[in-house]
């Protein structure tokens, strides 16, 4: 949940991405807005935490998606930065993928992600690591092939949130 003025928020994941809701009056919540990511299958955004900025607000998403590839089926991981400042008009800023942008490689199944702040620099820590078999992750029967995740941590300077950089 997040904070704006005298209005809070929720930010509610799931497989068709980020939903921003006005929880203001729990009685009756309005839904605002939808953000999904550029992954390209379905964007099953698993966590996502809030952190100000510079007086802005943001979602900071983690999110999966299967990929075909020879031999199987393969998971990919994504980190989306998105200015929630006006809930009903988010600002997606960027994506960040697992291994498609230099330095992102600990990002392949993420779990988690949390911000904290060192001087003055804001970082995201995004958690990954899982094994399970790809008839499980995918609901496909008759698969044997067995996953197996980057176990690790992807810190992220996120001062600029526009422009993240891995750390």
């Amino acid at each position: 949940t997040f904070k704006i003025g005298t209005s809070t928020y929720a930010g509610v994941g799931g497989t068709q991405g980020l939903f921003i809701v006005d929880i203001t009056d729990t009685e009756s919540p309005q839904f605002l807005s939808r953000t999904i990511s550029n992954g390209t299958n379905d964007n099953d955004v698993s966590f996502t935490t809030f952190v100000v900025i510079d007086g802005y607000t943001y979602a900071l998403s983690v999110a999966s998606d299967f990929q075909s590839h020879t031999g199987g089926l393969e998971y990919y991981g994504h980190v989306m930065i998105t200015n929630v400042s006006i809930p009903d008009s988010p600002d997606l800023l960027v994506t960040i993928s697992n291994g498609s942008d230099s330095g992102y490689t600990k990002i392949r199944h993420p779990t988690s992600i949390a911000t904290t702040t060192v001087g003055s620099s804001t970082y995201a820590l995004v958690t990954s690591g899982s094994s399970a078999s790809s008839a499980t992750l995918a609901g496909q029967s008759g698969k044997s092939e067995v996953l197996t995740y980057d176990d690790g941590i992807q810190i992220i300077d996120i001062t600029n949130p526009s422009s993240p950089t891995p750390v």
